[in-house]
């Protein structure tokens, strides 16, 4: 018997020189192909950063080594509500105003449909 079983599922972890991050906005990494149920970023460097979605909103503002944590499962308790989530192809910008030291560190997960065998059955 064969059915159904949303499983969340990893990114590999974007890493981001600390060096390669300017006083301009920055791609970190290429987009996500599905949509973000959560990420993590930590920044482990010597510098304030600012992160944006979009590549010239300010977003989120992390200090030197700390993380910002955002799980989208605020629909989870939702009666026949549609799944939050960031949408596909999104895409994490940083900058920061000093020479940073270090390295940023992404790690996002995404939910899919798997088929789901039951042994037995």
């Amino acid at each position: 018997m064969s059915s159904q079983s949303t499983v969340l599922k990893f990114y590999p972890m974007v890493t981001y020189l600390g060096g390669s991050i300017t006083s301009s906005y920055t791609q970190m990494g290429t987009p996500y192909e599905y949509g973000i149920l959560g990420y993590k970023i930590y920044n482990d460097t010597s510098e304030y950063i600012t992160i944006s979605l979009d590549g010239s909103t300010d977003h989120d503002y992390i200090s030197p080594n700390h993380h910002a944590y955002y799980l989208y499962l605020a629909s989870a308790n939702l009666k026949n509500s549609p799944l939050i989530q960031l949408p596909e192809n999104t895409t994490f910008w940083v900058k920061c105003t000093g020479a940073a030291v270090g390295n940023v560190y992404v790690t996002a997960f995404y939910a899919y449909d798997a088929p789901l065998t039951l042994p037995g059955l």
